[in-house]
């Protein structure tokens, strides 16, 4: 009895991954292809956009799998964090983010942002608040207020937003989009391992097809 329930188990356990397998992944069923194509940063790297948002739970979970995956992506693959604007309260953190950018800080404000707002419980909701933590991490305090104050940080703010709503068509968050072609969400992915293992399912089609 107990070799028959080995054996089912291990059956099932195959077929799970059989499904999962990167040729079973399926357009309109484990990622969206977008309807129109949109023109990435760089036409010579692979581009991943990362759509997410620092008060999201889900995306802070999310981050550590997603640090630990860039390190080891190819040369000819680039990702792009963009924080989404779905009501105005994100507007503070979508402009906390580029003014790190700006301040050549990202990389290393960028899971501490996520540990302050969900661990810590603070909140960032204005520039002050921004040029205080930025400043904690090295910024000068009057830059961080002058570039969260900036035409340029707000030119970013309001295009990443329409870019992700209007051509990305992405209504929820962490969601991946590969090389402005393909949208991947945890809903239609499974996990948010899952999503990443599509990503690189998707990387290697498009290197493909670029050969």
């Amino acid at each position: 009895m107990r070799i028959l329930t080995g054996l089912l188990v291990l059956t099932l356990s195959m077929g799970a991954m059989a499904q999962l397998a990167p040729g079973h992944y399926q357009a309109g069923r484990h990622y969206e292809v977008l309807e129109k194509p949109v023109a990435t940063s760089d036409p010579d790297k692979i581009e991943v956009v990362e759509i997410f948002s620092y008060l999201c739970g889900h995306c802070f979970t999310f981050a550590p799998l997603v640090s630990a995956w860039e390190e080891r992506l190819a040369d000819d693959v680039v990702l792009v964090h963009a924080h989404a604007v779905w009501a105005p309260a994100m507007e503070a953190y979508a402009r906390g983010l580029h003014t790190a950018k700006a301040l050549g800080i990202f990389e290393e404000v960028h899971m501490p942002i996520f540990t302050s707002v969900h661990q810590e419980r603070k909140q960032m909701n204005d520039a002050e608040a921004w040029a205080d933590f930025l400043a904690s991490y090295g910024a000068d305090r009057d830059d961080a207020l002058k570039a969260y104050n900036s035409m340029g940080v707000s030119n970013q703010v309001r295009q990443n937003a329409n870019r992700i709503r209007e051509d990305y068509k992405s209504r929820g968050t962490p969601e991946l989009v590969v090389d402005g072609k393909y949208r991947i969400s945890a809903r239609g992915a499974g996990t948010h391992s899952e999503m990443l293992r599509i990503a690189d399912y998707l990387i290697e089609q498009i290197r493909a097809e670029r050969k």
